[in-house]
């Protein structure tokens, strides 16, 4: 005699009428099994050997789910071959929302295209600007120039130096740069 809750042979109608009391009996003891199951696969707990992950759609169910103890997850949606799951459902309605955000942040960048388009040219303008200004500095650091510059330099610590005070050589060249003043005659 086969021993109960053992099913030997699948056929056999004696055996399964036993595990069918077997588990009338010990219903409460199934559910709190299957219940401890589930709550250790939400938590992860290592119990037990992993099974290899099953392609057919409802394989992952624990057996609390089999039973009905606990709420099955929402049905997979399937189209001929694919399978349409919850999170990729999921991500497209989030990209379908960020969609209608990020065409409304092109219309608006659009309608400010001229206001950028006006920036870059007053950018060129300024650019052409102090290119000029470089142009002419340059122009002037020229050999040429650089001479002339210095010549008047020369001349100009020539008249310096022949002049005996500072009120005198203000008074030849029409400077004030090298006149002394007092302090107390400066105003603040």
């Amino acid at each position: 005699m086969p021993r109960t809750g053992v099913q030997t042979r699948p056929d056999d109608r004696s055996t399964r009428k036993d595990l069918t009391r077997s588990l009338a009996q010990n219903s409460s003891l199934l559910t709190a099994v299957a219940l401890q199951d589930h709550f250790a696969r939400q938590l992860k707990i290592p119990g037990g050997g992993l099974k290899p992950a099953s392609l057919k759609p409802g394989a992952q169910l624990t057996l609390a789910q089999r039973y009905g103890l606990i709420q099955r997850p929402p049905a997979l949606l399937t189209k001929q071959h694919h399978v349409f799951h919850q999170q990729c459902i999921d991500s497209f309605e989030r990209y379908a929302k960020l969609q209608d955000g990020s065409e409304r942040v092109m219309k608006q960048l659009e309608s400010e295209k001229d206001d950028i388009d006006a920036l870059f040219a007053e950018l060129d303008a300024s650019l052409d600007q102090s290119r000029q200004v470089f142009d002419m500095v340059d122009a002037r650091s020229s050999p040429a120039t650089r001479s002339q510059e210095r010549s008047r330099h020369t001349a100009f610590v020539d008249a310096a130096a022949t002049s005996t005070s500072g009120q005198s050589h203000a008074a030849a060249t029409g400077s004030v740069a090298n006149t002394v003043v007092p302090w107390d005659e400066v105003d603040v």
